[in-house]
């Protein structure tokens, strides 16, 4: 009978410790949920202006940034539904709708990171 619970008991370790692994793991090694980043995909680009008129400032860097800075809307899912954000682009990388990209939605300033599909 113990070592029915002793067994019982492992499994259950052993399963608990591998699915946080699994949700604590960096994507790719180097971007970390916790630090804000998600896969995301590119719905929309256009101008800082263009795009706050239509989905509205959704990033505090936004308010520092030239209205004809270049932005993009990103789509992730968080929380158990699809969510937007609006997101700066700050490198020369030209990005375009449904793009896959990693995106730090706590630092919206952040560069955007092409990603692979899975």
């Amino acid at each position: 009978m113990k070592i029915g619970k002793l067994f019982a008991s492992l499994t259950t370790l052993i399963s608990t410790v591998a699915l946080a692994a699994c949700a604590m793991s960096p994507y790719e090694g180097k971007y970390s949920h916790e630090d804000g980043w998600r896969k995301a995909r590119i719905q929309e680009t256009g101008s800082l202006e263009q795009l706050a008129d239509k989905y509205g400032y959704t990033c505090p860097q936004a308010d520092k940034a030239e209205k004809s800075a270049t932005a993009a809307v990103v789509g992730y899912q968080g929380g158990g539904r699809w969510r937007k954000q609006l997101m700066l682009l700050t490198d020369k990388v030209e990005f375009k709708p449904d793009d896959l990209v990693y995106a730090n939605i706590k630092q919206c300033g952040e560069s955007l990171v092409s990603r692979s599909p899975e």
